[in-house]
């Protein structure tokens, strides 16, 4: 999957690059998505159970890996000394398939600084995402009106 940040109306490839050799960008690999949601716990006096409600507030998260092959191994350094300075940390970030087609968004997306580490010419990258509720796009990079959320799941068909 090729992953990009947008902020500002400017693209920053954090995996991969469109239209760059996988073995200069990697895509990203190692991913994990996950996610978390305000739960509200009812304990009713003498109650058999506990009752729970679903208060929303989702946050979903993503974590992947990456790397970036260099000229030089002073380049890898400053790459790698210099990024927090030279990517921002908040935007949409854009999930797309090799050919290009974009498939999902989430936006209001928070990166931390992801972990460097310099091996030769080439740069480890480890991300962590957190941010709101997925959106699935058409593959033009448009919010998919065919695919809705609500509540708790996704429903797939014709938006009414």
């Amino acid at each position: 999957m090729i992953i990009c940040l947008i902020h500002n109306a400017t693209q920053y490839w954090l995996a991969g690059q469109l239209g760059v050799d996988q073995n200069v960008h990697s895509s990203a690999a190692n991913l994990q998505f996950g996610g978390s949601a305000i739960l509200q716990a009812q304990q009713r006096v003498r109650a058999a159970n506990t009752a729970l409600r679903d208060r929303g507030n989702l946050m979903s998260s993503l974590s992947f890996t990456t790397s970036r092959l260099h000229e030089s191994l002073s380049e890898a350094e400053v790459f790698a000394a210099t990024y927090d300075v030279v990517f921002p940390r908040t935007g949409t970030l854009r999930c797309y398939r090799e050919t290009g087609e974009a498939v999902c968004q989430l936006a209001n997306a928070v990166v931390a600084p992801p972990t460097r580490q310099v091996i030769g010419l080439t740069v480890l990258l480890s991300y962590s995402v957190s941010g709101g509720a997925w959106q699935a796009l058409t593959p033009e990079g448009e919010i998919d009106p065919t695919v809705t959320m609500d509540g708790s799941y996704i429903t797939m068909g014709t938006a009414s």
